[in-house]
C-alpha cells in the first residue's frame, strides 16, 4: 500500500466480487459475504483480528466493499493484513504496508535485524504448494514463512534484505585536524586556530580551538559515501536541523549522496566535513540523511521461500514432509530413495543438495560459491561511510 509516517490514519480499502460467468471479471459484480474478516499483523509478530459487525474499525460503505481503519500503529517497520470473506463469498486477499517510525514523539530504536527486512514470500505463497496440513487457518503458517526467508536469507549470503525501514546516518569527513590560519596569530609567526563556533577557510568547516574534539573530520565533501548497498531512496537530508531540498542533492551508484552546483550561479556546494556528533540533528552544526536501502529477492528466491516454508509446515503440523522431486524408487522399511540425474542439474560442487528443486536450483544461480555474506573490501584509503546513530 506505501509508506505512512507514525501517527497517520491508515485506511485498507478491499471489495469482493461474484463473477457471474465464471473465469470472465468483466461479468464480475460486487458482492456482500456472510462473514468478513481483517487480520492484521504488526512488526512484532502480533496479530489482531477485526470482524465487520463486531468491530467499529471495519465498515461497509457500499455492496462488497469493507475499509478497515486504524489509527493507533505506533511501532514502526513493515505490518501486513489479510482480509477473508466466508458464506456467500468466499474469497481472501493480503497485503502490506510500512510505517515510519517517529524519532521525536517516540525513540528510534538500535536493535540490531536478525534477519531480512522483509519476508520472502506470504502464507498464501506456501498455502498454495498443497496441503501444509493446518486446514484453513493460515495464520499458522505465518512462523514457516519467518523460518524460511531467514534460512535462505543466511544461506544466499545475505544478499537480498528486503526494502528496509528508514535509516539516519551521521556522514563526515574521513579526515581530522582542524587548524587553520587567520590574519592575527596569537604571536609574530605562530599558527592561529579558529577558536569559537563553526568557521571556514577555503570551502572546509573547522570547530573550536580543541581540533577534534565532539567533531568528525574537517574537509568539504561533495559527495558522502553511506552505508547499507543499494540505497532505493533519501527520504530527507538536513543541515543544522533545516531540511535539504531534494533539488540540491542526488542519489549516485546507489550509494554516494552527491550535492549538486547552485543551477543559477553554478557555484559549487559542499556537504560539511565537521558536525556536532553530540548533539541531535535537529540542532546547529549538524547534519544527517536519512533513507530507505536494501534489495529484494529475485523471482526464483521466492519461490524458493514458499516451497521451503511448504516443507516446514507440513513438519511443524506432523504431516509427512513431501519426497524431494525426481524420486524414482523408494524402500520403505529401508528408507533407500533413488533420485533422477536431473535433480542434480543445478548444483555446483555439491554445495547445495537439500532435495528441494527450487531452493537448490536458486541457491546454485545466486550463490555457487556458498558465501556467508556479500564480499567486502577494506582500506585505509577508502571513503568512510556515514556513522549510524540511534
Amino acid at each position: 500500500m506505501g509508506v505512512y509516517q507514525n501517527g497517520s490514519v491508515i485506511f485498507v480499502d478491499e471489495t469482493f466480487y461474484v463473477e457471474t460467468v465464471p473465469g470472465d471479471f468483466d461479468t464480475a459484480v460486487p458482492t456482500d459475504p456472510t462473514v468478513v474478516t481483517y487480520s492484521t499483523r504488526d512488526p512484532d509478530g502480533d496479530v489482531t483480528s477485526y470482524v465487520f459487525g463486531v468491530d467499529a474499525e471495519v465498515t461497509n460503505p457500499s455492496v462488497g466493499r469493507y475499509v478497515l481503519e486504524l489509527a493507533t500503529l505506533t511501532i514502526g517497520g513493515t505490518y501486513h493484513y489479510r482480509i477473508e470473506g466466508t458464506g456467500t463469498v468466499q474469497a481472501a486477499a493480503e497485503g502490506e504496508f510500512t510505517i515510519e517510525a517517529s524519532s521525536v514523539l517516540v525513540p528510534v530504536t538500535t536493535d540490531p535485524v536478525l534477519g531480512p527486512c522483509q519476508e520472502w514470500c506470504d502464507v498464501q505463497d506456501i498455502a498454495e504448494w498443497g496441503d501444509t496440513g493446518v486446514g484453513s487457518d493460515w495464520t499458522q503458517l505465518q512462523p514457516a514463512v519467518v523460518a524460511a526467508s531467514q534460512i535462505l536469507f543466511e544461506l544466499s549470503g545475505r544478499q537480498y534484505s528486503g526494502i528496509c525501514t528508514p535509516v539516519t546516518v551521521r556522514p563526515c569527513s574521513p579526515s581530522c585536524g582542524c587548524w587553520g590560519w587567520i590574519l592575527a596569530p596569537m604571536s609574530p609567526g605562530a599558527p592561529q586556530i579558529n577558536v569559537g563556533g563553526w568557521g571556514s577557510w577555503g570551502g572546509t568547516w573547522g570547530w573550536g580551538w580543541d581540533g577534534c574534539t565532539n567533531v568528525c573530520g574537517c574537509s568539504a565533501l561533495s559527495q558522502a559515501l553511506l552505508p547499507g548497498y543499494p540505497i532505493v531512496e533519501i527520504t530527507e537530508v538536513k543541515i543544522d536541523g533545516d531540511v535539504v531540498n531534494p533539488t540540491e542533492y542526488r542519489l549516485d551508484d546507489w550509494r554516494y549522496l552527491t550535492r549538486l552546483a547552485d543551477p543559477v550561479t553554478g557555484q559549487a556546494r559542499f556537504w560539511p566535513g565537521c558536525q556536532r556528533l553530540d548533539l541531535a540533528d535537529t540542532e546547529p552544526n549538524t547534519w544527517s540523511v536519512s533513507y530507505r536501502a536494501g534489495q529484494a529477492p529475485p523471482v526464483a528466491g521466492g519461490m524458493a521461500a514458499a516451497q521451503l516454508g511448504f516443507q516446514i509446515a507440513r513438519a511443524m503440523s506432523g504431516s509427512d514432509c513431501l519426497l524431494p522431486a525426481g524420486v524414482t524408487n523408494i524402500t520403505r522399511q529401508g528408507v533407500t530413495v533413488s533420485r533422477a540425474p536431473f535433480t542434480s542439474w543445478g548444483l555446483k560442487g555439491g554445495s547445495w543438495a537439500t532435495g528441494i528443486t527450487l531452493v537448490d536450483a536458486f541457491l546454485s544461480a545466486y550463490n555457487p560459491s556458498a558465501l556467508t555474506r556479500p564480499t567486502a573490501v577494506w582500506s585505509p584509503d577508502i571513503q568512510q561511510f556515514g556513522e549510524t546513530l540511534g
